[in-house]
């Protein structure tokens, strides 16, 4: 029988961290909501989500547990959350899969939060067509936050035709 207990804690500057672990005290898991990052800079309430589970622990539902307790525990409705799925960070051997079906899997797990693709220009997600960037707006989100996410989704300095677009 699989135990795994869970911890939280909540750092400072309004990051949070759950993990799971098992009762030797190995963490199998961990799901971290931080603060987005500098492409997302100046955007009210945006989030970055990221979910970890350890190589022998896959695919026994921790992942979606560990979103769940992020959920859970973190009001989120006047939020933007991010999900970035960079394809450098899987582990395609240790699933015997291939980056688009990984891409999948991620884009599957997000989609029962509420989370949907978004494309973007940023430029990580641009390096591989299997990256994907994944959001979920808050239901209780203000309309200018919205727009200024659609503005920043195709921010470039370098795509002709998007410097200085916008979205009113």
């Amino acid at each position: 029988m699989l135990h795994v207990a869970r911890t939280t804690a909540q750092l400072h500057d309004s990051r949070s961290l759950e993990n799971d672990y098992t009762r030797s005290r190995e963490i199998v898991g961990q799901g971290t909501l931080a603060p987005a990052n500098s492409w997302w800079e100046g955007l009210a309430n945006t989030y970055e989500i990221a979910v970890e589970v350890s190589r022998g622990w896959r695919n026994l539902g921790i992942a979606r547990q560990l979103l769940k307790l992020v959920f859970e525990r973190e009001p989120l409705e006047h939020h933007i959350v991010l999900g970035m799925g960079l394809s450098w960070h899987w582990d395609m051997e240790g699933l015997g899969i291939n980056r688009f079906r990984y891409r999948q899997v991620i884009e599957q797990l997000f989609a029962s939060y509420g989370f949907v693709e978004y494309l973007t220009s940023e430029a990580n997600i641009r390096m591989d067509p299997a990256n994907i960037l994944l959001g979920r707006l808050g239901s209780a989100v203000g309309q200018q936050t919205i727009n200024q996410f659609f503005q920043r989704l195709l921010q470039s300095d370098t795509l002709p035709g998007f410097l200085g677009v916008t979205y009113e």
